[in-house]
């Protein structure tokens, strides 16, 4: 590529970040920058910040080094999908142990959504082979008696199940204001959200229990991945990041399939593992 070449390229990408961060402009999604600054005849290299935690992402699109030497690109985005910058996207929680502590501050279904099962794991090789043995969305929404929210509701007969799935890959992660990771998991590329999955990395059960000690192992492998990640928005990574995770099933009666997530990564149903007992790295 000649100069005159390699300067147009730059300037086109430059552009985009400005009507990207605009506030009266329209805002550009995290799949459309790339594909917006390079086309058959002109491939641009983009000469971006490399960070190893998510907390030290300053601009809308970094590259993260992970702790095994792999990179990947990495997107700030909101809940539509639209790229933000770190300044705009900080968490506006009204709990003051928010990032403070790793406490689960949350409300709704808190022995659950904190409590690892102890019976066996059932094995899949794939989210999509998991999701295939899932009651329908459908039926757990009309269930009745109805799936309450109290903080002492206990799981439902087919919640009762802990999973582990072999093979998926993280297309999201957002730390939530109650101290929760929300991980958005799929299959391999083309994201599918059919065969999508939230998988949470619970905060400390508060009182402590006897899943404290694991729970506390797991968040630990995270966030030596990934960091604190304190901030209202979606991490998204392309590639996306491959994993194995189990652990303990659970219906989000609070929020209705495909409203979990970022942009296009919302998994069409509102089962979840959570909390997650194990989780590694590939």
């Amino acid at each position: 590529m000649n100069k005159s070449l390699q300067q147009s390229a730059l300037a086109i990408f430059i552009a985009i970040l400005i009507i990207a961060c605009g506030n009266n402009q329209p805002k550009q999604t995290a799949s459309s920058v790339l594909s917006n600054v390079k086309n058959d005849s002109v491939k641009v290299t983009l000469k971006l910040d490399t960070i190893n935690k998510l907390e030290d992402q300053q601009d809308s699109v970094a590259i993260i080094k992970s702790p095994s030497g792999k990179y990947y690109t990495v997107y700030l985005a909101d809940k539509d999908g639209n790229l933000v910058q770190a300044r705009d996207a900080m968490m506006r929680s009204n709990d003051s142990l928010y990032c403070v502590t790793d406490l689960f501050l949350g409300h709704d279904r808190k022995k659950a959504k904190s409590t690892i099962l102890t019976r066996g794991f059932q094995n899949y090789n794939s989210v999509a082979a998991f999701i295939a043995t899932l009651q329908s969305d459908s039926i757990m929404r009309n269930l009745n008696p109805a799936i309450s929210s109290l903080p002492n509701a206990p799981r439902v007969t087919q919640e009762k199940r802990n999973v582990k799935i072999k093979t998926a890959y993280i297309y999201a992660v957002r730390r939530e204001d109650d101290n929760d990771f929300h991980i958005i998991i799929g299959d391999t590329l083309p994201f599918n959200a059919a065969n999508a999955l939230n998988v949470e990395i619970a905060g400390l059960p508060n009182p402590a229990n006897t899943s404290t000690d694991t729970i506390q192992n797991v968040r630990t492998v995270v966030e030596a991945f990934f960091g604190e990640k304190c901030s209202g928005a979606y991490s998204t990574f392309s590639p996306p990041i491959p994993i194995t995770v189990s652990g303990s099933l659970f219906y989000d009666i609070d929020h209705a399939p495909g409203i979990v997530g970022t942009g296009i990564y919302k998994p069409q149903t509102s089962w979840e593992i959570h909390p997650a007992k194990s989780f590694v790295f590939k």
